[in-house]
């Protein structure tokens, strides 16, 4: 297994069984860019999903929009230092509007809080 952090809003919808959430994956990039391997990705699925870009701490990160999982995802690709950082935003346009706004909150709130650690200690706070 690879290391993964997960966060989950509050449960709504039919049976309480709907949050919003982010997951983050962490693998090792193998020598290819984000952007390779998000094409790779959404080649596998036959996709041409709506593309842009963010930035985490400076690094320009690939967002993909809509791609397949239990409820459709934003994705998020950086790689830094090697290492392919997933972050994984569902459900994206779901017909949950709850849902859909803690999605929305945890995008707003952990892209510009993003910061890398080096050695297990914290790099400067971004003012």
């Amino acid at each position: 297994t690879h290391p993964q952090v997960e966060v989950f809003g509050p449960y709504s919808g039919v049976g309480g069984m709907v949050a919003g959430m982010v997951w983050i994956d962490v693998i090792d990039a193998g020598g290819r860019t984000a952007q390779q391997i998000a094409d790779e990705e959404a080649n596998a699925f036959g996709l041409s999903p709506l593309r842009s870009t963010v930035k985490l701490v400076g690094e320009d990160a690939l967002v993909l929009e809509g791609m397949p999982g239990q409820d459709l995802i934003r994705k998020v690709y950086i790689v830094h230092n090697g290492m392919l950082y997933t972050l994984n935003f569902m459900p994206y346009a779901s017909d949950n509007p709850t849902a859909n706004a803690q999605t929305e909150t945890l995008f707003a709130t952990v892209i510009p809080s993003w910061i890398w650690m080096s050695s297990g200690v914290p790099c400067q706070a971004i003012q």
